[in-house]
C-alpha cells in the first residue's frame, strides 16, 4: 500500500467525487480523512461475474474525524500513490462491517 499521505487527485476523480456529486457534500480532505481512519476496514471490492479490473479494486470503511460521518471509499493503490474514484457515506451494511471490525 501506498503512503497515507500519496493521493491521486486529478480532474476526473475530483470532478466525479465532489462536481458530479455535490449531494453527498464530500471534500477531499474529508476523503483523505477516513482513509487514514486507523480503524478502517478494507477488503478488496466484490465486482459482478466476469467482471475484472486492473488494478484490483478495493472497499475501504473509514469514520473521517473531521465531521464524524463514516464513509465508504472505493479505491485503487497505483504504484506509489492512493486514487479514491468514488465514495459516499456508509448504509446500514457498511456501517455493521465496520462495527463488527472493530470489536
Amino acid at each position: 500500500m501506498a503512503a497515507a499521505n500519496n493521493f491521486d487527485w486529478d480532474r476526473y476523480n475530483v470532478g466525479h467525487l465532489l462536481t458530479d456529486h455535490p449531494e453527498r457534500g464530500l471534500s477531499l480532505a474529508e476523503l483523505e480523512d477516513a482513509f487514514n481512519d486507523p480503524a478502517a476496514y478494507e477488503d478488496e471490492a466484490l465486482m459482478p461475474a466476469g467482471t475484472y479490473f486492473e488494478p484490483p479494486r478495493y472497499i475501504r470503511v473509514g469514520r473521517a474525524v473531521s465531521t464524524g460521518r463514516l464513509l465508504v471509499l472505493i479505491i485503487t493503490y497505483p504504484p506509489g500513490r492512493i486514487r479514491i474514484f468514488s465514495a459516499r457515506e456508509a448504509n446500514r451494511k457498511y456501517t455493521l462491517i465496520y462495527h463488527e471490525a472493530n470489536n
